[in-house]
């Protein structure tokens, strides 16, 4: 309809046609006229606004009663208003959610580059590995770290190929690599990358890959190994399940986005206050302390948090991500 026609109300007009959504109006809009128009049908000629049924009465079967006054343009979406020709839709490296799906087909961009998902090789080694549920044998303890590694890596976003347990056998070992390294665009182990360990994992490693066994000035998580292997990288973890987290976390995480194509590669970093003192005694590394935070009352900031003692290592693994991590070196005040 014309706004003109509602500038006093109550008004009564003819309605002369209806427009279905994904029809076409096939008459213009006269003075004293209306059209009945669905939701996401394009505009007749001669209209300028839309009145809401909830302000319309049916008069017979060919009239209506509008009791709303309106401005010119009410009720309408401008076609193309929301992106313009030019635009930028979506800037690299964004990730591809259901709405940005949604988005990209309303532009009709069937096609678009993106980033694939990495295939990453993940395993434990060990003949003292037990996965199975089996009662624990004297020296036997459960497998634990490549199925948190597992976890991990599918929350990160990459595609998780599960090696299993590999016994402490060098030629199985090398054989299990290589075939990762072959269909693979990464590998992630634990275990046997400490200084001065004779590990099967570091021994076949260090034949056929080309490595960097590091100790870095951080707790935990000192030990850390990276290399490539027939090009594929590869990310040696420490086996202590809490070092091995921490070390994913700051390393080998970042360095799996990156190959995603993200532009922000860790985790958001909340500023909180602590209600008592984490303490440590200083050894010149940075200390990565467990922490476990909660909001106020008002839901806008931290502000409680709770030190997370070793010896509850596994039990606060499982409760990430409300599990954190403060940083404190030699000099912090707390």
């Amino acid at each position: 309809m014309r706004s003109v026609d509602v500038s006093s109300v109550p008004v009564d007009l003819e309605v002369v046609g209806e427009i279905a959504a994904g029809a076409a109006p096939d008459r213009a809009v006269g003075p004293g006229e209306a059209i009945r128009i669905m939701t996401g049908a394009p505009m007749p000629p001669g209209a300028d606004a839309v009145v809401m049924v909830e302000d319309s009465e049916r008069i017979g079967d060919d009239g209506v009663r509008l009791s709303r006054s309106v401005e010119p343009t009410t009720a309408i979406r401008w076609a193309g208003d929301d992106i313009h020709a030019g635009d930028e839709v979506f800037p690299a490296g964004t990730l591809v959610t259901p709405s940005v799906e949604g988005v990209l087909a309303s532009v009709n961009a069937q096609v678009v580059d993106v980033y694939p998902r990495p295939r990453v090789a993940v395993l434990s080694t060990g003949d003292e590995l037990v996965d199975n549920g089996a009662p624990l044998q004297l020296g036997q303890i459960r497998e634990s770290n490549k199925t948190m590694l597992a976890a991990m890596l599918a929350e990160a976003g990459c595609d998780v190929v599960d090696l299993g347990v590999v016994r402490d056998d060098e030629a199985e070992l090398e054989a299990v690599l290589r075939s990762a390294a072959s269909g693979c665009d990464a590998i992630v182990s634990s275990g046997g990358v400490s200084m001065g360990d004779y590990d099967v994992v570091k021994a076949v490693l260090g034949t056929i890959a080309d490595m960097t066994w590091m100790q870095i000035a951080i707790k935990p998580a000192k030990p850390f190994a990276f290399g490539r292997l027939d090009g594929v990288p590869i990310f040696g973890l420490p086996g202590n399940p809490v070092s091995s987290m921490v070390s994913f976390e700051l390393l080998a995480r970042p360095a799996l986005r990156r190959m995603m194509g993200h532009d922000r590669l860790t985790r958001r970093s909340i500023v909180a206050l602590c209600d008592a003192a984490l303490t440590r005694r200083s050894d010149g590394k940075v200390h990565f302390m467990r922490v476990n935070g909660e909001f106020t009352d008002d839901g806008r900031r931290p502000t409680r948090w709770l030190w997370c003692p070793m010896a509850m290592a596994s039990r606060q693994a499982q409760k990430l991500p409300s599990c954190y991590y403060a940083a404190t070196t030699d000099r912090s005040t707390h």
